[in-house]
């Protein structure tokens, strides 16, 4: 036995753990295994030149000897990077966006971007069992580590779809109604000075929000709040 401190992160179901350095008994299968992130505490050299790694969960029960050849290690709890694409709109405020998963360092809350939509380019699976998005603005600009369960996600830029009613007046005579993003299907040249339902909104990545209009029961499509 000879001592290790690292994580690994299992990205493939058949990864499996085993019992013992001949692998005939699995002690935890690849697929009780993917997308977590465990512990490194040990590491064994096989007769035979196979390196074998002991693993724990973050409750310290002992999950097996992985092949240390099938895995990619990291000296970070938060365990490997992993691609994911995708949009982030916040859905609870007062919660930390951390620069740091080890350290749990924050430079920002989600009470300054409440229900706002972020681009996720790329996830953690943590060793403490959570996912951290890593968020963008529309800007390109790196935002920090949110925890999934911290917003909903959307395949759209405009983020998910939010409760809104409100009764808005129309002050701009020139901006887009759109009929999806970004299919303009008029402006609000014949609405100006009106005023109009609210039924929804989006949080667009672009930084604006977008409230689907009505007019009584005859939707008028996707206005910018800007414009009221």
């Amino acid at each position: 036995w000879l001592p290790a401190n690292a994580y690994t992160t299992f990205t493939a179901a058949n990864v499996n753990a085993y019992a013992d350095f001949n692998q005939q008994k699995v002690a935890t299968s690849g697929a009780g295994l993917v997308n977590q992130t465990v512990n490194i505490s040990g590491q064994y050299h096989a007769f035979g030149g196979v390196v074998y790694y002991s693993i724990y969960d973050v409750r310290g029960k002992w999950l097996g000897y992985v092949d240390a050849s099938q895995v990619k290690t990291t000296s970070s709890a938060a365990g490997l990077w992993l691609p994911h694409d995708g949009y982030l709109t916040t859905t609870q405020s007062g919660q930390m966006i951390y620069t740091n998963l080890d350290s749990f360092a924050g430079g920002r809350t989600t009470t300054a971007n409440y229900q706002r939509t972020f681009r996720i380019m790329g996830e953690y699976k943590h060793y403490n069992g959570a996912t951290y998005y890593s968020l963008y603005d529309g800007n390109g600009n790196w935002m920090g580590y949110l925890n999934s369960a911290l917003g909903s996600e959307s395949k759209e830029a405009q983020g998910v779809w939010m409760n809104y009613n409100a009764n808005v007046l129309i002050t701009a005579s020139n901006a887009a109604l759109y009929s999806s993003f970004f299919n303009m299907t008029r402006d609000t040249s014949s609405l100006y000075g009106g005023v109009y339902q609210v039924s929804g909104k989006y949080s667009h990545v672009n930084g604006t929000t977008y409230y689907s209009l009505y007019d009584g029961n005859r939707w008028l499509g996707y206005l910018a709040s800007w414009a009221t």
